[in-house]
C-alpha cells in the first residue's frame, strides 16, 4: 500500500477555506482604506499649516496696514514688507489651489492682495482716497479672509481628525484581520499537522501490518518450499523446474542421481550436462520440443532415452508445463521424469507377441485355406460315386419288383436315403468352402419370395406330416427382391428343416412372407425345443450344435444357420433369431426390395 502526503491547501475544508477568505478581505479592505488615508493626510495637514502661514501672514499685513494708515505715507521699508507679505501670501495660495482645498481662502487671499494693493497706490495719491478704499475695499476683504481663514482651518483640522481616526481604526482592523489570519493559519497548520501524524502513525501501523503479513507470507512460502521438496523428493520420479529463457535447470529432485545415474546438483552446476545424457538419436527431437515449449507455452509430453555413466539405457517419460504469472507472463518450466523402460519392455514384448500371433493367424489362415480347399476337393470327390450311388438305386428301385425282394427293397430305401444325406452334407461342405474361398457367386434375378416359400412348405409337408407337425405357409403378395432363387430356396428349405427337425411331434411351425418397413421380411416360427439365452449367441458358428440337440440324438452338422446367415448377407439383408427354452424359436430375415418393382 503507497500513502501519498498531500500539501496542506490541498486539505483544507470548504467552510475554513470561506472564513480564511473573508478574513482576507476584511484585512485588504482595511488596508486599503488605511492606505488611501494616508495618502490623503498629508495634504490635509499641508493645508492646515499653508492656512496658518496664510493667517500670519494676514497678521502681518494687519501691522503694516495700521502703521500706513497712521503714519498716511508709505515708507520704502514697509512697501518692501508689504510686498514680501504680499507675495507669500498669493504663494500660499496658488499652493492652496494645488492642493485643491480651501477654495474660499484663496479667494479671499487674492481679495486681500488686491484690495491692499490699491490702499497703498490710493495712499500714494490722497490720505483721504486712501481711507475710503481702506475703508471700503481692504477691511471687507480682510475681515472676509479671517473668516474663511478660521473656517477652512476647522474644516482642515476636522479633516485631519477624522483621517486620523479612521487610519487608527483600519490599522486597528488590519491588525486584527491578520491576526485573525495568523491565529487561523496556526490553527489549521496545527491541525494538519494532527492529521499528518495521525496519518504517519496510521501508515506506520498499516505498514507494520503489511511488514507482519509479509513475514507471515515469507514464512509460508518457506513452508510450502519445504512441504513440495519434502513431496517431490519421495515421489519415485524427478521433479526439475528451468527458466522459461536460459537453458538448463534450476532445480533437480534428488532423485536425479537414482533416475539418471547423474547427482542433481552436476546438472545445476552444468547446464549442458542435462542434454548430454540423452541419447544422440534423441537429442534433436528433445531440444526441438524444449525450443516450441518455451516459445509457445502450454505443456507436452515426450519419451526418449539417456545413456547412464555404465553404459546402460533407460526410456524416460518427460511431463513438462509453462508456469505463467498473473499477466500471463512465463515465470518458469515445471516438468517430471518418470522412468518408463518396463513400459517399453512390455511394449516391445507385446509387439513381439503381436508379431507372433499375426504370423500364427496367417499360419491359421493358411491351414484354414488350406482345409477348405481340402474339403472342397474331398467333397467334389464324394459328390462323383455319390450320384453315381444314388443313379443306379434309382434305376435298381424303380426296376422290376419281381428282382427284388421286400427286405432288399427297404435296405436299398436306407441305401438312398443315407446317399442323399451324405450328398447333403456334401453340398453344405462345398458351400461353406466356396464361402470361406470368397468363390461364392449369385445369379442375381427378381425373386417371388412368396413363391419360393409356398415351394420350400410343400417340399418340408411330408415329413411334417411324418411327425404330425401342423406346417402352415401364409405369404402375402409382397415386392420382389433381388437375388439368387436357387439360394433364397437353400435359405427358405435349411430354416424350414430345422424348426420341424427340432419342433416335437404334435408341434406347429409357421411360416410368413410380409412386408416390413420397405423390407421384404420371411418369418419361421415353430413350438419345438428352443435355445438357451447362453447359446444362443452361438447359434450362426459353423458347425455348433445345442446340448439340447445333443441330448435329445437329432441329427445334424451344425451348418445349416452359419449358411442362412452366409446366404442372407450376400443379399445385403439381415438374419434374427428370437428363443424361449419348451416354448420355441422364431427366425426373420430381412430382404431389401429389388429397385423400381411392383408387389408379385
Amino acid at each position: 500500500m503507497t500513502f501519498t502526503r498531500r500539501g496542506p491547501l490541498a486539505r483544507v475544508k470548504a467552510g475554513d477555506l470561506a472564513i480564511l477568505v473573508a478574513i482576507m478581505a476584511v484585512g485588504l479592505v482595511a488596508f486599503l482604506l488605511t492606505w488611501q488615508l494616508n495618502a490623503g493626510l498629508p495634504r490635509e495637514r499641508q493645508t492646515r499649516d499653508t492656512l496658518e502661514h496664510i493667517r500670519v501672514d494676514a497678521a502681518q499685513l494687519e501691522a503694516l496696514e495700521w502703521r500706513l494708515i497712521a503714519a498716511r505715507k508709505v515708507e520704502a521699508r514697509d512697501t518692501l514688507a508689504s510686498e514680501l507679505t504680499l507675495d507669500d501670501m498669493a504663494t500660499r495660495g496658488r499652493a492652496l489651489a494645488d492642493l485643491h482645498r480651501a477654495g474660499g481662502t484663496v479667494v479671499a487671499v487674492q481679495a486681500v492682495i488686491a484690495a491692499f494693493r490699491q490702499v497703498a497706490l490710493a495712499l500714494a495719491q490722497n490720505s483721504t482716497l486712501a481711507w475710503r478704499v481702506y475703508r471700503s475695499s481692504y477691511v471687507s476683504a480682510r475681515i472676509e479672509l479671517q473668516r474663511v481663514v478660521v473656517t477652512d482651518d476647522r474644516a482642515a483640522e476636522r479633516r485631519i481628525a477624522s483621517a486620523e481616526r479612521e487610519i487608527k481604526i483600519g490599522t486597528i482592523g488590519s491588525v486584527f484581520a491578520a491576526v485573525l489570519l495568523i491565529a487561523l493559519l496556526a490553527l489549521r497548520v496545527r491541525r494538519l499537522g494532527e492529521r499528518e501524524i495521525r496519518g504517519v502513525r496510521q501508515a506506520d501501523i498499516e505498514l507494520s501490518e503489511r511488514n507482519e503479513l509479509l513475514l507471515d507470507s515469507q514464512r509460508r512460502t518457506q513452508s510450502a518450499e519445504r512441504l513440495y521438496r519434502q513431496l517431490v523428493e519421495r515421489l519415485p520420479g524427478v521433479t526439475y523446474i528451468s527458466s522459461p529463457t536460459a537453458v538448463g535447470p534450476t532445480y533437480v529432485s534428488p532423485q536425479a542421481l537414482e533416475l539418471l545415474g547423474v547427482p542433481a546438483e552436476k546438472f545445476i552446476s552444468d547446464p549442458e550436462r542435462a542434454m548430454q545424457i540423452i541419447h544422440p538419436d534423441d537429442r534433436a527431437g528433445v531440444e526441438a520440443n524444449m525450443d516450441i515449449l518455451r516459445r509457445k507455452g502450454g505443456e507436452y509430453t515426450q519419451e526418449f532415452r539417456v545413456v547412464h555413466p555404465d553404459g546402460r539405457i533407460a526410456w524416460i517419460g518427460d511431463d513438462a508445463i509453462v508456469v505463467a504469472g498473473a499477466n500471463d507472463k512465463a515465470l518458469h518450466v515445471q516438468g517430471y521424469l518418470r522412468d518408463i523402460t518396463p513400459l517399453k519392455d512390455a511394449e516391445a514384448t507385446q509387439r513381439a507377441a503381436l508379431e507372433m500371433e499375426q504370423t500364427a493367424n496367417e499360419k491359421l489362415r493358411e491351414l484354414g485355406a488350406m482345409k477348405d480347399d481340402f474339403v472342397a476337393l474331398v467333397s467334389h470327390e464324394l459328390r462323383t460315386p455319390l450320384t453315381s450311388i444314388r443313379g443306379y438305386l434309382e434305376l435298381v428301385l424303380e426296376g422290376e419288383p419281381s428282382g427284388i425282394g421286400k427286405q432288399q427293397e427297404e435296405f436299398l430305401n436306407i441305401v438312398d436315403r443315407n446317399a442323399a444325406r451324405l450328398e447333403r452334407l456334401v453340398d453344405d461342405l462345398l458351400f461353406m468352402a466356396r464361402l470361406g474361398s470368397g468363390k461364392l457367386e449369385l445369379s442375381l434375378e427378381d425373386t417371388d419370395l412368396s413363391a419360393l416359400a409356398r415351394e420350400s412348405v410343400s417340399a418340408a409337408a411330408p415329413r411334417a406330416s411324418a411327425q404330425a407337425i401342423e406346417l402352415d405357409c401364409t405369404a402375402e403378395d409382397v415386392p420382389a427382391v433381388r437375388g439368387d432363387p436357387g439360394r433364397l430356396g437353400q435359405l427358405l428349405d435349411n430354416l424350414i428343416s430345422n424348426a420341424v427337425k427340432f419342433t416335437p411331434d404334435g408341434g406347429r411351425v409357421d411360416v410368413r412372407v410380409f412386408s416390413q418397413n420397405g423390407d421384404v421380411a420371411i418369418e419361421v416360427a415353430d413350438t419345438g425345443i428352443g435355445v438357451s439365452a447362453e447359446e444362443q449367441a452361438q447359434l450362426f458358428q459353423k458347425f455348433f450344435r445345442t446340448s439340447a440337440a445333443g441330448k435329445r440324438a437329432i441329427q445334424g452338422t451344425g451348418l445349416g444357420l452359419s449358411i442362412s446367415k452366409a446366404i442372407v448377407e450376400a443379399h445385403a439383408g439381415r438374419i434374427e433369431l428370437e428363443s424361449e427354452e419348451s416354448i420355441g424359436t422364431t427366425v426373420r430375415v430381412l430382404l431389401p426390395v429389388a429397385a423400381s418393382t411392383e408387389p408379385a
